[in-house]
C-alpha cells in the first residue's frame, strides 16, 4: 500500500526502493490521475493511458491463459 504512491510523488521514495515502484502494476493506472492533478502535461498522460491500458491487456491474456489451464483442477476441488 505504501509503496503505490497516491497523494504523495514517487520522488519522495529513496533511490533504493524506486525499483520498487516500478514493478507495482497498481502504480500504472493511478499515475494518469496523479498528472491530472499535479502538472497536467498530454503527451505524459496520454503515455501513462497507454502504458495501463498495456497492462490491462497483458493481465488479460495471462488471466486467460492460466484460467484454460487451470480450470478444471479448480472445480474438481469444489
Amino acid at each position: 500500500m505504501f509503496l503505490t504512491p497516491i497523494f504523495y510523488h514517487p520522488s519522495n521514495i529513496p533511490e533504493k526502493y524506486q525499483w520498487l515502484v516500478d514493478v507495482n502494476l497498481i502504480y500504472y493506472f493511478i499515475r494518469p490521475f496523479q498528472i491530472c492533478l499535479w502538472k497536467f502535461d498530454l503527451t505524459e498522460f496520454f503515455f501513462a493511458e497507454i502504458q495501463s491500458i498495456v497492462i490491462v491487456l497483458v493481465t488479460l491474456i495471462i488471466t486467460i491463459i492460466v484460467w484454460n489451464q487451470k480450470r478444471d483442477k479448480i472445480f474438481h476441488y469444489v
